[in-house]
């Protein structure tokens, strides 16, 4: 019986675990918990620090530089690994001798800082519309829920279920509208406390 390749994800050789890997340990020495706990903001933090060491050794961190790097130009992550590979003393070399060949390797090089910048960032937004659109949707949920509940128990035997359900849904809506500003109030609340 023959197996079936597994597809490969993304560039030849390119082991993702492996750049999740060094992620973490570049990120918070190894610890995966710390990692994944830290809220958006610190996590992408984290990120673009890990990826400053990325692009200044980028031969350590191939994996990683290319997922960090994915909407960016093949030539470009090819240029700056070979510019690793060369070492400082040849690029010094090529600074003088060569000086349109270095400029390219400084252009790639911006073009890729580039990228995995845009590409944090765009993480951030995503997770963050995310986010907020998930807890909207809970504070809705719940806020139907409960007036519904609220509204089945106290109900007076002239009032329908369907009154029930009518004044429910606005509720709700208006709930999960506002769930987003009393969470903020509660966070300026506990900065307030703590000054």
């Amino acid at each position: 019986m023959q197996e079936t390749p597994t597809p490969s994800i993304g560039p030849v050789g390119l082991d993702p675990v492996r750049a999740e890997q060094d992620l973490i340990r570049l990120a918070t020495a190894g610890d995966e918990s710390a990692f994944y706990d830290l809220a958006i903001e610190q996590l992408c933090g984290q990120i673009t620090a890990a990826a400053t060491v990325v692009l200044d050794f980028p031969a350590m961190h191939r994996d990683l530089l290319t997922c960090l790097a994915a909407e960016a130009g093949q030539e470009d992550r090819s240029a700056l690994l070979r510019a690793a590979d060369l070492g400082r003393a040849a690029l010094d070399r090529m600074r003088t001798d060569a000086p349109n060949d270095y400029q390219i390797l400084v252009d790639a090089r911006s073009r890729v800082t580039h990228q995995v910048q845009r590409s944090i960032d765009a993480l951030q937004i995503a997770a963050g519309f995310r986010w907020k659109l998930r807890l909207q949707s809970a504070a809705f949920v719940i806020s139907c829920v409960l007036t519904a509940a609220g509204m089945s128990l106290y109900r007076s035997p002239e009032t329908s279920a369907l009154m029930g359900v009518i004044v429910s849904v606005p509720l709700g809506l208006m709930a999960g509208f506002l769930a987003p500003i009393a969470r903020d109030i509660v966070a300026v609340v506990n900065r307030a406390r703590k000054a």
